[in-house]
């Protein structure tokens, strides 16, 4: 998991517009794809997880005093917007059935933090 934390793309659309370490890099030097690649198999996908913290945010002000904490959350969601995207070629590959199986535990992490 420390490994996916580290290595997931901020974003990518459609496997084309990846950004890392502030650059523009290729679909086959993405974060994602390497994670991918190492499963040679693709007997299963990189970990899905959620980060949780406590944050500082400020709604009318940049003064330390003005900060108020609020509870957030990161949930990496699946990418099926091309085929090339690793997260559709395993569910096309493996059977759609086992997203819902996926779906449901990304979405335990998110109640389990707002309960």
């Amino acid at each position: 998991v420390k490994t996916c934390a580290s290595q997931r793309d901020v974003v990518n659309i459609g496997m084309s517009t990846i950004v890392q370490d502030g650059k523009y890099v290729s679909e086959s030097h993405s974060g994602y794809s390497q994670l991918w690649k190492k499963d040679s198999t693709k007997l299963k996908l990189p970990p899905n997880f959620a980060l949780y913290m406590k944050t500082p945010v400020s709604f009318n002000s940049y003064k330390l005093e003005d900060l108020e904490y609020r509870h957030a959350i990161n949930v990496i969601g699946y990418g099926f917007d091309s085929q090339k995207q690793p997260d559709y070629q395993y569910f096309s590959k493996h059977g759609w059935g086992k997203l819902q199986r996926h779906l449901t535990t990304t979405m335990r992490y998110v109640f389990q933090c707002a309960h």
